[in-house]
């Protein structure tokens, strides 16, 4: 798979994530993503480890062609790093200011 060919399916899935929310297909409660959208995200996220092993390829002289992606379970574990490693981003809420882990 291209570099071109992965940014394509990167940008077909962010297509795909942004329709589901724009049409409120969310849990009622708890805003949890559906289904579909988490398989987005997992794929999505699939597809940038293997962007970035590419490009680190390049990077030290070897050939990119020959990655493959990594299974959904090795790549899941990136997003659910320790909070401790987690840098806090600011949010605004109309009255008070909390601090949200991304």
């Amino acid at each position: 798979m291209s570099e071109s060919e992965i940014l394509d399916r990167i940008e077909a899935l962010v297509a795909v994530e942004m329709e589901a929310l724009a049409t409120g297909r969310r849990r009622a409660f708890g805003g949890a993503p559906t289904p579909g959208i988490a398989e987005a995200r997992a794929e999505r996220g699939q597809l940038w480890d293997l962007m970035r092993r590419r490009r680190a390829e390049v990077a030290a002289g070897g050939d990119p062609d020959r990655l493959r992606l990594r299974p959904r379970a090795m790549t899941d574990a990136y997003d659910s790093a320790s909070p401790a490693i987690r840098t806090p981003r600011q949010s605004r809420s109309a009255h008070r200011r909390v601090q949200v882990w991304a």
